[in-house]
């Protein structure tokens, strides 16, 4: 190496280092916009406010580094997903699989919520002012397998 060094044939780095170039964010996260059954992978902002979904213009709700999009189609996944939002579920990618695992269809839903106020994916306050306009809301009068009666109406 030092011979070629001496040659002429390596050039050696600047003195100041290599120019460093300009990096994204750490990381990106999985957003949705319920109205459209769409996600995006977007960056947290500093600030804490949300984006916006580009085909509506609604704000985009954080979902976490570890959601699963439901297809477009699947209206019963996309209800799944936004009541376990507004319930306070994330979807991080770290999880404690010891858990019982999220509800896939929207009969389960209220029980699983009931039944699980521990749950290591519920990460945030429930947020029962949020309400998504196309998903509908499926509710059910089934007793919970957990002992909790009636589920509210």
């Amino acid at each position: 190496m030092r011979m070629r060094i001496d040659a002429g044939f390596r050039k050696l780095p600047e003195a100041s280092g290599p120019k460093a170039r300009p990096r994204g964010p750490a990381y990106l996260v999985a957003h949705a916009c319920f109205d459209c059954r769409v996600s995006f992978k977007r960056a947290l902002r500093q600030d804490g406010t949300s984006a916006h979904c580009p085909n509506c213009g609604n704000l985009l709700n954080p979902m976490g580094r570890g959601f699963k999009v439901p297809p477009r189609k699947n209206v019963e996944g996309w209800s799944v997903v936004a009541r376990l939002y507004q319930a306070g579920f994330r979807f991080p990618t770290n999880w404690v699989r010891a858990n019982p695992p999220l509800p896939t269809r929207a009969r389960e839903v209220d029980a699983f919520v009931a039944c699980n106020p521990d749950h290591s994916c519920r990460l945030a306050q429930s947020n029962y002012a949020f309400k998504p306009t196309a998903v509908g809301v499926f509710r059910s009068n089934l007793p919970l397998p957990c002992g909790g009666g009636l589920t509210r109406r």
